[in-house]
């Protein structure tokens, strides 16, 4: 019985953990801003959000 037991166990708690590490990640589908980017170069960017307010406004 406890050899059965141990391989068995072992492949619930890899699923659970895999289920565990895997769902977070594909649940968000929530596009991120780029805040910056490595380069060589000296530079500057100023952007500006046109829509700030939008989820406040009906």
């Amino acid at each position: 019985m406890k050899q059965r037991l141990l391989p068995t166990f072992t492949l619930l708690l890899t699923a659970v953990l895999s289920l565990a590490i895997l769902l977070p990640a594909s649940a968000s589908d929530r596009e991120l801003p780029i805040y910056s980017v490595d380069t060589a170069q000296k530079v500057c960017a100023i952007s500006f959000d046109a829509a700030w307010a939008d989820g406040w406004v009906r």
